[in-house]
């Protein structure tokens, strides 16, 4: 009889257990719980109804009935043993561990062999971390019976959530030997291979699982979320749509959809399915501030911001939602709000990552900035026979700029270069000349239409003197120039159309400057994220002595997909008056070093020109290689450095070295308040 006992007291721990783990609480048990009401109500004492009764309330997850019911058992009948594992479920199951604990404990204290006790108190181990615990109990409960599947199964989990995954495995696998079409067994093998990113294993699992259970949303889920990691997005849109078939009620399915439909760029999709999920999950305000963001990449801008302002309506203290919207507003131009957003979010959680760069960004791109450069150019012509050095032209450029934003798309630049110019003649005992030019300018950015037209314009006064001892200049010392643009961008196209006036210097006797009046027409098209294509004219007209001019020049770029620092280039280009044929191939390499701080950019032109002047052709080969690195927040680095050489019937050589230290004006940045990101 005792033997009968213990296996029906076995019996009924492992059903609780498997309630438990299958999710299969809160069930309708009412037509059995009104039956033992009824019987208890004849018999008050009868112990066996009311431990029925406990069980079945439990089941139905009225959790604090149950354990007063068992309570009341443990009243009439102290050692029940059924009902003391009832109680240390039941608590178990509210996480209230040390009183299962205890209870555990107080039934191996009388019954050391008892494995039902031996099980629970293994599990509720693992529940609260104590792996180790965990698995010395259940191996104890296995040398008493090594086939005992319960304490297999939960071992098996607890290896899982311990990272043994290799155990874990074996204990799944010594348990499907024996029945293959075990589900639970096969759900545990199936996350064993899922947490330990044995990703194709796993979906292999779970497809065995659908093939018992077709409508199984989980496994449908686990696919999903396997081929994720994996990088099949497009598989793990199909599993997570199958799933969202099944369970049209589930919220959480239809948030992930839409993440999965934002990371492919399917932004109307992902709209749609933020929308289901926030009917389904009306206060997960998670979705309200991914949807704005989706609404912001279809540039709807007031739905955005409608949407992220309702996300602030439901939780006034959601960081993430701030952030939004200063997001929202730092790329719509409107700075001063954006910044507003930000620290709001950042009043709320001092550690928000998008909020810490966002504020950076955003007061780093507003600050004032100051510019100086100093550019050195040596051009150096020799024979075409016998390569002997004919004339040396230097250049020595220095330049200070100044600029201020007022928002997005909107400034004003403060200019002041001072340039010296000298060609020697290698006959000559003093340089051919030497003169200075002098440039005050004022430059405006402003968008004229939506985000679509912009204009862009500069002017320069320009002031040109030179040393007695060398050529003087006639007239026009003073110089107005400038140049004015409009750009249009809508997608993938963008052109622009330009005037610009220029001085062009005449080595006369005396100095002399020419305008340079040059209109052009530009337009390119991105036919892909690695390809696109230009095509420009531009016609210069010299108001005196020189001829106008026409130059026509089309250009292919080419990214390589699988190699995308490296772009190849091909152009052609034609001028009319002089007549020359261009023709030039490139390779353009960027890349970034150092944790991402120095950007490198090397380029490889090679230039075949036919020139009429000289009947013959020309190969130039030039070289360029650019790097720019922050020495601080407020300090930026640059250097630009060019070398060519020609071949053919212009052997010319030409090299400059630029280099140029960029200053960001704004107190916070210089006094180092903005936090590092580590």
């Amino acid at each position: 009889m005792g033997k009968v006992r213990a296996q029906r007291i076995s019996y009924l721990a492992l059903l609780l257990f498997s309630f438990f783990l299958q999710g299969a609480y809160p069930q309708d048990f009412s037509k059995e719980i009104d039956k033992y009401k009824k019987e208890i109500r004849n018999n008050p004492n009868h112990v066996e109804s009311i431990v029925q009764l406990a069980r079945y309330l439990s089941w139905s997850g009225r959790f604090e009935e149950s354990i007063e019911q068992y309570k009341q058992a443990l009243k009439l009948q102290p050692s029940n043993v059924e009902a003391e594992i009832g109680l240390a479920t039941v608590y178990s199951w509210q996480k209230k561990f040390p009183e299962a604990i205890r209870i555990y404990k107080k039934i191996l204290e009388k019954y050391p062999d008892n494995q039902d006790a031996l099980v629970g108190l293994g599990r509720v181990y693992s529940w609260q971390g104590s792996h180790s615990e965990s698995i010395k109990v259940l191996q104890q409960t296995l040398n008493l019976d090594p086939d005992n599947r319960e304490a297999l199964l939960s071992l098996g989990r607890v290896y899982s959530w311990d990272k043994k995954y290799k155990e874990s495995e074996a204990i799944y696998t010594k348990l499907l030997a024996k029945n293959p079409k075990d589900i639970e067994v096969l759900k545990g093998l199936a996350n064993t291979y899922k947490w330990g990113e044995q990703y194709t294993k796993g979906i292999a699992t779970e497809l065995k699982i659908l093939e018992f259970q077709p409508k199984d949303v989980d496994s449908q889920l686990s696919i999903g979320y396997m081929y994720g990691q994996l990088g099949a997005i497009k598989q793990s849109i199909h599993w997570y749509e199958k799933a969202a078939k099944l369970a049209p009620e589930r919220g959480d399915i239809q948030a992930h959809l839409g993440l999965l439909y934002s990371h492919t760029a399917q932004v109307d999709s992902a709209a749609n399915a933020f929308k289901k999920a926030i009917t389904l999950q009306e206060r997960d305000i998670e979705n309200y501030i991914a949807l704005g963001r989706v609404y912001s990449w279809q540039n709807k801008m007031e739905e955005s911001e409608k949407i992220l302002k309702k996300a602030l309506e439901v939780n006034p203290q959601s960081a993430g939602a701030w952030a939004g919207l200063g997001q929202l507003y730092y790329f719509n131009g409107v700075w001063d709000k954006s910044i507003y957003h930000y620290k709001r979010s950042l009043e709320i959680d001092p550690g928000y990552v998008e909020s810490i760069q966002g504020l950076k960004r955003v007061n780093l791109l507003k600050a004032p900035t100051f510019t100086s450069r100093y550019n050195h150019f040596i051009n150096e012509s020799r024979d075409a026979l016998t390569h002997e050095l004919l004339t040396q032209e230097l250049v020595d450029v220095f330049s200070n700029e100044g600029m201020y934003k007022f928002a997005l798309g909107k400034a004003i630049e403060l200019r002041f270069q001072q340039a010296r110019y000298d060609r020697r003649d290698k006959n000559a005992v003093l340089r051919d000349y030497w003169y200075y030019e002098r440039i005050a300018s004022v430059r405006l950015d402003y968008p004229l239409w939506k985000d679509h037209l912009f204009f862009s314009g500069r002017y320069d006064q320009e002031l040109f003197g030179s040393r007695p001892e060398f050529y003087e200049f006639q007239e026009g010392n003073w110089f107005s120039a400038g140049y004015s643009l409009l750009r249009y961008e809508k997608g993938k196209f963008l052109s622009v159309a330009s005037f610009s006036r220029e001085p062009d210097v005449k080595v006369l006797r005396p100095l002399d400057v020419d305008s340079l009046l040059t209109y052009g027409i530009s337009s390119s098209y991105d036919f892909t994220q690695n390809f696109s294509a230009i095509g420009s004219f531009f016609y210069q007209d010299y108001k005196h002595r020189r001829r106008s001019r026409n130059d026509w020049k089309g250009v292919l770029n080419y990214r390589l997909p699988f190699f995308k620092q490296l772009e190849l280039g091909y152009e052609a280009e034609r001028l009319i008056r002089p007549n020359v044929t261009i023709h030039s191939g490139t390779a353009r390499f960027t890349d970034k070093f150092f944790k991402d701080s120095l950007l490198m950019e090397f380029l490889y032109r090679l230039n075949s020109e036919n020139h009429s002047e000289n009947f013959g052709v020309t190969n130039k080969n030039i070289l360029e290689l650019f790097a720019s690195f922050p020495l601080k927040d407020w300090i930026i680095l640059n250097a630009d450095t060019t070398y060519q050489f020609n071949r053919g019937s212009d052997p010319e050589k030409f090299w400059s070295f630029r280099n140029y230290v960029t200053f960001i004006l704004d107190w916070d940045a210089i006094r180092g308040r903005y936090p590092s990101i580590k």
